[in-house]
């Protein structure tokens, strides 16, 4: 057995050898001596001397070292110099269609040259000579062309300035709310900040000076608005109502809004509750009718509620009652119910009496809506109510008894 390994690895090595000597024993083929040379004008053109980018990868393509030792005739003049130097059958002519496929991209730079030389023979005009025959851009300023352009043409009237009225619009008012809002929001409110006529609205400093509150003296009346100094238009009047808030309820406000708020709010100091479209807790600030107001809302469901402290100032000015929210242009006078003026006259008589600077304006009661109302929340208690017990439904008949296994 091995000796018939070691003869198979012989024979491979002498077939080896023989091999070897027989590609070296071959004759060299002789460089023919007769060729014909020619000077052919190949154009490359879409290859420039410094390397073209490739605008996929912006990179530098190779150079063509070819291109460097030809001379490529750029006008037909140069043709016919080439012409007369180089003999007629030392000319090959180039072929105007390929002789294989081309791939796309040189398929399409083969037809573009070949376009751009088919107009550079057609046109001979100095525009043309002014231009590259690669990206058709021109090489430099043609000012004899432009001179000649620029004498042609007309003189240029000169320009005349024209005063165009624009028109006034009168669909808005100068005082029109509706106008679109461009200021900012206010302080800790969904408000925008006025920008109308720069008022000196009256402050609670100013209206609060060197007066006596006593709550005992506006409790369980109807107190119904009648005027209205406000930024805003508030057409409707809401009556409002003051009553002694009872320890449970100061209770539920302190529990549901008083981590929220500031902490300066003594809660030992609540003095009255004002219903009108919402309940709101008045905590007494001094004894000159300073009151904070803490109105019942719902809370967001964020981790941050930060409430903003509401601030007014409530003053008795007989036989009216006067509320002013001190961080916002908002104040009303009002009346008890069944004594308020009757027509905007007389209101706004009663209201210029208070000397308050600010936009005003009368406002009334909508006895209507107010019914509607009250029905709405009439119905609605009821319906708490009757959720509040368990009611068999209409046609089904409780078993009278029941049988037990």
């Amino acid at each position: 057995m091995k000796l018939l390994l070691v003869s198979l690895i012989v024979a491979f090595i002498e077939a080896r050898k023989e091999r070897a000597e027989h590609l070296y024993s071959a004759p060299v083929p002789e460089i023919p001596i007769n060729i014909k040379q020619s000077n052919i004008p190949v154009l490359f053109d879409h290859i420039y001397k410094e390397g073209f980018e490739d605008p996929m990868t912006n990179l530098k393509q190779p150079l063509d070292v070819l291109e460097l030792t030809l001379q490529t005739p750029k006008t037909r003049d140069e043709k016919q110099k080439y012409l007369q130097i180089i003999s007629p059958k030392n000319i090959i002519p180039l072929k105007k269609e390929p002789v294989h496929f081309l791939s796309p991209k040189d398929e399409f730079i083969y037809h573009r040259i070949s376009k751009k030389h088919r107009e550079y023979d057609k046109k001979l005009d100095e525009t043309v000579r002014n231009k590259s025959h690669i990206d058709d851009t021109p090489k430099f300023f043609n000012f004899e062309y432009l001179q000649i352009k620029n004498m042609n043409s007309q003189p240029k009237k000169p320009s005349v300035n024209q005063l165009v009225e624009k028109p006034i619009s009168s669909h808005l008012a100068e005082h029109d709310y509706s106008r679109p809002k461009m200021g900012y929001f206010l302080r800790d409110k969904f408000d925008m900040r006025y920008k109308g006529d720069r008022l000196n609205w009256t402050t609670c400093d100013q209206f609060g000076y060197d007066i006596h509150f006593h709550p005992k003296d506006i409790v369980d009346l109807d107190w119904v608005p009648f005027f209205t100094w406000s930024s805003k238009p508030y057409v409707l009047a809401v009556a409002h109502k003051f009553s002694y808030p009872t320890a449970k309820i100061v209770k539920v406000f302190k529990n549901q809004y008083g981590p929220y708020l500031d902490k300066s709010i003594n809660w030992n100091e609540p003095k009255l509750l004002l219903k009108e479209n919402r309940d709101i807790l008045l905590v007494s600030l001094n004894r000159k009718g300073t009151f904070y107001a803490i109105p019942s809302q719902r809370l967001s469901s964020g981790k941050r509620k930060n409430l903003p402290v509401i601030k007014i100032q409530l003053k008795i000015v007989d036989p009216y009652l006067v509320m002013m929210y001190c961080d916002d242009h908002y104040t009303t006078i009002m009346a008890i119910s069944g004594d308020e003026p009757l027509n905007d006259f007389e209101k706004k008589t009663e209201a210029a009496k208070l000397n308050i600077s600010g936009i005003g304006y009368p406002v009334s009661r909508d006895i209507k809506a107010e019914a509607q109302k009250f029905a709405m929340e009439k119905e609605q208690k009821l319906m708490e109510e009757n959720m509040r017990y368990i009611r068999p439904k209409e046609g089904v008949s409780l078993p009278k008894e029941r049988f037990f296994k």
